[in-house]
């Protein structure tokens, strides 16, 4: 049920050779919202997921998933517990079909070990069907666009009962069409009281599709947010450490004004007599 917690980090630390990664971070994600982590590059989130996810370990902390003290010694115990994670690079085999990725090393097979590929291809077009897309179990996952390969690793985590998705920065690599039919499949599955940890660079994302949204800086927690209650300005603010007067600074210079000057410049073999400027504010094309 909504409010009810399906993921609580506390005190999370982990330290490589010469870098504390993670001082103490807590992280709570209710059951059926749509959680939003942001920081910037180097803040911790990957290696938080990571964590979460059952390829690192944590020096330190707890994590309590689905109400139980867990920690996941790989990501296959992670997956078999109902954490899902779709990496910002796509980890599919583009030679073999949609449905062999879907359910690779969990196929069913008949008494002389031959897959039952009938029953591999109904269960992976049911497990679609709730995304309304036009991808077909047998088709080489290599044929698919990026955002229909998005798709077949989400239905990949869905098909092991995930009660938590991972989004890796999930539109890094989508049109604007492709995005709205994520936002779409992310609402349906909070619906169903699916949890996500929804992790982007892109703050007009998160008041779009987020309920709630946790800053990470330098390794550190900084605090969490319903994002009806912040501004963009208030999360890039605790991104950074400090405050922004201008998103967008004046610029120097009047229009015009001369920036790069070329006079008489050569190269034995390869070119003579070059001349050009570059005023302000002015596209130079170069053909040659």
């Amino acid at each position: 049920m909504q409010g009810e917690y399906c993921l609580k980090v506390e005190n999370i630390t982990k330290t490589f050779p010469g870098t504390i990664a993670l001082s103490k971070v807590n992280l709570q994600v209710r059951t059926g919202e749509v959680h939003a982590l942001v920081g910037e590059n180097g803040a911790g989130k990957s290696t938080l997921m990571n964590i979460i996810s059952g390829v690192l370990p944590p020096d330190e902390g707890s994590i309590t998933f689905q109400g139980t003290p867990v920690r996941f010694a790989n990501p296959s115990e992670a997956q078999a517990a109902g954490v899902g994670f779709v990496h910002q690079e796509l980890a599919l085999c583009p030679h073999i079909s949609v449905a062999e990725n879907i359910y690779m090393g969990r196929y069913e097979t008949g008494p002389l070990g031959f897959i039952k590929r009938k029953k591999l291809y109904a269960d992976t077009a049911e497990l679609l069907k709730p995304f309304k897309t036009n991808i077909r179990p047998e088709n080489l996952v290599g044929s698919l666009n990026i955002a229909d390969q998005q798709i077949v690793e989400i239905a990949k985590s869905l098909s092991l009962h995930c009660r938590l998705l991972i989004l890796d920065e999930p539109t890094s690599s989508l049109s604007d069409t492709e995005t709205e039919i994520l936002f779409g499949i992310i609402r349906k599955l909070k619906s169903e009281g699916i949890s996500v940890l929804y992790i982007s660079h892109r703050i007009a994302e998160i008041f779009e599709i987020c309920d709630r949204v946790t800053i990470l800086r330098d390794g550190c927690y900084i605090n969490t947010f319903p994002v009806s209650d912040v501004t963009p300005r208030q999360i890039v603010e605790g991104m950074v450490g400090r405050e922004l007067n201008d998103f967008y600074p004046a610029k120097c210079g009047e229009a015009g004004e001369s920036l790069l000057e070329l006079h008489c410049l050569c190269r034995q073999g390869g070119f003579q007599d070059i001349r050009f400027e570059l005023r302000r504010c002015e596209s130079l094309g170069l053909s040659g």
